[in-house]
């Protein structure tokens, strides 16, 4: 039998299946007749491989995996070897060995449909429903049989249905050209009369600690209702803690469940630190919606109002009320889309401070050959204050730009995490020079969100 770098991936995993079921038919047929004396002449000999294969049919599972464990050993990289002994593992409810051994081939050969598919069951079936969905999506994407994605679609939605838990979390060293996001100036106008920047207020380079952690307990009430409770923490910390910047959200509430609806009303509430000091707080509440448009599509919608209140001078403070609309698309096997535009309008005590912002971004992830993943994610902004600030006499305008690149190592799997590479560049322009800064930050690290 051909190996799958030798064939097509969906072909050699059928040959594979039409193998064990020809045995099965075979032995049944012979288990009918009366025995016989063995004929030499009549009598051919299997591959370890094959005879692998008819004793996972007949539920001789350890037999099986000794006779592919022989086989590892001579090649560790054959893909028909791991993927039989990660369908083993399935049989044996190890789950675990199963992920890491169909991760293995799809390191290698990223379009092996029936891998992937295996995967994502053996995900879902750990219960890991956040991976199994994943996978699951970039299957579906493929060229299978009706029935397969049909199945698929069940999956889909029982996983929607099933997750009660869900996590995420990162960390990273965090090395940054501008983290204080300061001007590459030494003076600037203020009332007209220059003035020196303080260093801490110019242009700033170093090297942080990143952490981000989150996590979800979503238990059913009814069949088609379910309560969220969560929260998510985003922090970096330097070593003189100056410009240490840390936010915490948390929310709670309803979600609906259907068939192709996903909706959510909740309370919301965050509070955000600078310099380990209180910076301000939100209070109020959003309700969230996705619409499954088809199996590979779907849209994404939210309104949000909050009562935020800053650190003095407190004028900044005010309602805040935002929305935005989205897409996700399944491109195919190896790659996804996703974007959307959000539009954010935060009042204050003065109009110097209060503003209207809009946001557009779009972001393309795909799975690449020798078992690394990529994603890159353009976004522009337009942020306009109501009015002139006293010290520079100009209301303020700036129009950001950004891109973010992302690498991850799929090869490598420590603890189900899996070694994280990202880039930031972000350009702010601006009518007030004190404001006009570009940076870039990197993240080295680990990541539970693969």
């Amino acid at each position: 039998m051909h190996s799958p770098r030798r064939c097509k991936s969906v072909g050699a995993w059928r040959t594979l299946a039409l193998i064990a079921s020809l045995a099965v038919a075979a032995g049944s047929a012979r288990a009918a007749e009366p025995p016989v004396a063995p004929d030499a002449s009549r009598t051919r000999s299997i591959s370890v491989r094959d005879a692998a294969v008819l004793l996972m049919q007949a539920g001789r599972l350890a037999e099986a995996r000794r006779a592919l464990e022989s086989l590892e050993r001579a090649n560790p990289k054959d893909n028909d070897v791991q993927f039989l002994l990660g369908m083993v593992a399935m049989q044996e409810k190890a789950y675990p060995e199963a992920i890491r051994r169909f991760r293995a081939v799809l390191a290698r050969q990223p379009k092996a449909e029936r891998v992937r598919l295996e995967l994502a069951r053996a995900f879902f079936l750990q219960k890991d429903y956040d991976n199994a969905e994943r996978q699951f999506r970039f299957a579906r994407a493929g060229d299978l049989p009706a029935a397969a994605m049909t199945n698929i679609d069940k999956y889909l939605f029982a996983i929607r249905q099933s997750r009660i838990w869900s996590y995420n979390l990162t960390v990273a060293l965090a090395p940054d050209s501008n983290m204080n996001a300061g001007p590459a100036l030494n003076a600037v106008d203020i009332y007209g009369l220059p003035f020196q920047l303080s260093s801490d207020a110019k242009r700033r380079g170093g090297v942080g600690e990143s952490l981000g952690a989150g996590g979800e307990w979503s238990p059913p009430l009814t069949s088609t209702m379910r309560l969220r409770i969560g929260g998510q923490f985003d922090g970096i910390a330097y070593p003189d803690r100056t410009f240490n910047d840390m936010t915490l959200g948390v929310y709670a509430g309803p979600r609906i469940v259907l068939r192709r609806w996903d909706v959510s009303a909740l309370v919301t509430g965050f509070e955000r630190w600078y310099g380990d000091s209180f910076y301000n707080r939100g209070f109020g509440g959003s309700v969230q919606a996705t619409f499954y448009v088809a199996p590979r599509l779907g849209l994404t919608g939210s309104v949000a109002a909050q009562a935020v209140t800053y650190r003095p001078p407190t004028s900044q403070g005010g309602p805040a009320t935002s929305g935005s609309f989205g897409y996700f698309y399944t491109l195919s096997p190896l790659s996804v889309t996703s974007g959307g535009v959000s539009i954010s309008r935060q009042d204050a005590g003065l109009a110097a401070y209060a503003n209207t912002a809009t946001q557009v971004q779009i972001a393309y992830y795909r799975d690449l050959p020798g078992g690394f993943s990529a994603s890159i994610q353009p976004a522009y902004a337009w942020v306009d204050y109501d009015g002139p600030m006293a010290a520079f006499g100009v209301a303020r305008r700036d129009r950001q730009w950004s891109v973010k690149a992302t690498l991850l190592d799929r090869r490598i799997d420590i603890g189900g995490f899996t070694p994280k590479l990202q880039y930031i560049h972000t350009d702010n322009a601006s009518d007030i020079e004190l404001y006009r800064y570009q940076r870039d930050q990197a993240l080295i690290g680990l990541t539970r969100s693969f």
